[in-house]
């Protein structure tokens, strides 16, 4: 497994692994019983409730804020994007070198950042998957990006 993202509704959240899926997971609060005691306690759970199969390893995953969203990293140096409800295939973001390690979406769901093996930093629409920006200047993988909310 190499991410885990909180889906913006708190009910769960997604995960990406090198076994070419994204998984999504629902919290659920389980009553367990103490065999020692007759008292029973909650435990929180996940439970695994659908999945999107993906052509190569997903690296990175994220919904976005208003849950419109699914982007998806992967190893080709893809990231991809799906609508989260249907999981149908809506944009592909082409640009970086190497694989994207990370990425973020803006709080209205317009952009999204990405850093990436090649070194940059690239800024993307999400109405039509063009790249706004793109920077270089770090001497190594860039690893972490982040979008200060609002």
């Amino acid at each position: 497994m190499w991410s885990l993202a909180a889906l913006p509704d708190g009910s769960g959240f997604v995960s990406a692994s090198a076994d070419k899926d994204v998984k999504f997971w629902e919290w659920e609060v389980l009553t367990t019983s103490n065999s020692s005691s007759s008292s029973t306690s909650p435990a929180v759970s996940a439970r695994h409730v659908r999945s999107l199969r993906l052509a190569d390893d997903a690296l990175c995953t994220k919904v976005s804020p208003d849950g419109r969203y699914l982007a998806v990293a992967l190893l080709d140096s893809t990231i991809q994007v799906f609508h989260a409800d249907s999981l149908k295939f809506a944009l592909a973001l082409y640009g970086h070198a190497l694989p994207a390690l990370a990425f973020d979406i803006s709080s209205d769901g317009a952009l999204l950042v990405s850093g990436g093996a090649d070194k940059s930093v690239r800024v993307w629409g999400l109405d039509f998957g063009d790249c706004h920006r793109s920077m270089r200047g770090h001497s190594d993988s860039v690893t972490a990006v982040t979008f200060v909310p609002g």
